[in-house]
Formats: structure tokens, C-alpha cells, sequence
């Protein structure tokens, strides 16, 4: 059964679904592939292949949205062939979750570990993928206990020789992306990125404890170092 719309994207229209056997609440994307260039197929089918090459052999990640169901109908009001993609429900991602800002700098720490775990996780496969396009609408908030996972890998990249695409987001997007010669440290810096908007987000009023200021500040600290543009002053995840 189709429920209310969640997202609406560059490709894609997500929606809520429950499967009428098991009352399993889902999302699901509908991509209308007659719409899509062959650059944007590209990004798709980059996207599935990689739920498929890394996030099964990895089992249940917990950082990264699983996939539960693939499939293409036509839709014969449009003569349009539509790709479904089916993947675990979350409670909406983190931009739509910061409009109603932080109340306490804790939960932005919180969210801000998982998020370099999940990235770090990325970085230490056997052949380093790099996400690329690390920005708040790409991380989903799954549960009332704040836990994180990143979605859209179609921009993700394996590290097996130097990135020279021009792909990201703006404001999220490293510099460095523009002049086509990249690595790793794309991700780092849209992380810092990621973490100064959640701070812009926090009210300021509830930095009224020691402990709460003194979090600020490193966090703070962290960002400045994660969004240096030069590579060999940049912080590294592993610091």
C-alpha cells in the first residue's frame, strides 16, 4: 500500500509503502527512467551496484541504508518504463530534522561519530570508496535513539586511481572537486561541512554549562580542521 511522500529528488519520488502480508513499513524510490539522460542512468545504476558489491558482502551495515527490493515496471499511461528501489524506512533525513534545530550540543556529537565511523568505514575497504556527495540531505535520521545512515552512492567512487569527475553539493562540495583531481579528503571536508550546519542549527542558549561550552569549542576546532583545503593540514578521520 502507497503511503505519504517522503522525498522528492533530482531523479526520483521516494514514498512510504506497507506490505499488505507482514504490515512492514517501507520506503521506496520510483524513478521514471524515460526522464533520465545517460548520465543520470550512469548514477543510478553506479548506486545499485554499489548496494549490492559492498553494502551485501559487508551484511547488515549499520551505516548505510539497505536495499531490500529491486525491480522496473512500465507504465502504460506514459509508455514509461519505472525503476522501484525498496529500502528500509527511516524517519526523514537530517536537513528536514534540522529545521526544528538543536536543543543541546550533545546530540549534535552524537550524530557527528556516527557520521565519521560511517565514512571511515568507507574509506577502509579494500579498495577505498569515497562518497563524494556527504551532505545533510543524504544522511537519514532511522529512529527516536538518533541513529544515522547515508543514502545516494551514485556519486560514490572506488579509489583505485585518482577521481577526476566533477560531482557534490554546493556549499558541501571541496573545492578541489572543481579541478578534478581528488581523493579522500572530498569526504572529510564535506563532514566538517555537515557538522558546521548542524551548529548553526543549535541553540546557543542551552551552552550553559562548562562541559556544554567546552564541547562546542572542540567541535567547533574539529570543523576548522576538516574543511582545510590543504590536504596536508586538513585533519584526517583517524584523529
Amino acid at each position: 500500500l502507497k503511503g505519504p511522500k517522503l522525498a522528492q529528488g533530482m531523479f526520483s519520488t521516494v514514498y512510504q509503502v506497507t506490505c499488505i502480508e507482514t504490515l512492514e513499513k517501507n520506503a521506496i524510490k520510483f524513478i521514471d527512467l524515460n526522464e533520465l539522460n545517460q548520465y543520470e542512468k550512469t548514477l543510478i545504476e553506479r548506486e545499485i551496484n554499489f548496494s549490492k558489491e559492498f553494502i551485501e558482502q559487508a551484511g547488515d551495515n549499520p551505516y548505510v541504508v539497505q536495499y531490500k527490493d529491486i525491480f522496473k515496471y512500465r507504465d502504460y499511461s506514459l509508455n514509461h518504463e519505472i525503476l522501484c528501489i525498496v529500502m528500509e524506512l527511516g524517519l526523514g533525513s537530517l536537513d528536514v530534522f534540522c529545521d526544528n534545530g538543536f536543543q543541546d550540543v550533545f546530540s549534535i556529537k552524537m550524530l557527528f561519530d556516527q557520521m565519521v565511523r560511517a565514512i571511515f568505514w568507507l574509506h577502509s575497504q579494500e579498495v577505498p570508496i569515497v562518497h563524494r556527495d556527504i551532505k545533510p540531505a543524504n544522511i537519514v535520521i532511522m529512529n527516536d535513539q538518533m541513529l544515522i545512515k547515508f543514502i545516494d552512492f551514485g556519486f560514490c567512487k572506488q579509489l583505485n586511481k585518482a577521481c577526476q569527475t566533477i560531482v557534490g553539493s554546493g556549499r558541501f562540495m571541496h573545492p578541489k572537486i572543481l579541478k578534478g583531481q581528488y581523493g579522500k579528503e572530498v569526504d572529510v571536508y564535506s563532514l566538517g561541512r555537515t557538522l558546521e550546519f548542524m551548529l548553526e542549527q543549535l541553540n546557543k542558549n542551552s551552552l550553559n554549562s562548562q562541559e556544554s561550552l567546552q564541547l562546542f569549542e572542540q567541535l567547533n576546532n574539529i570543523k576548522f580542521a576538516m574543511v582545510e583545503e590543504n590536504i596536508n593540514e586538513q585533519m584526517t578521520l583517524q584523529q
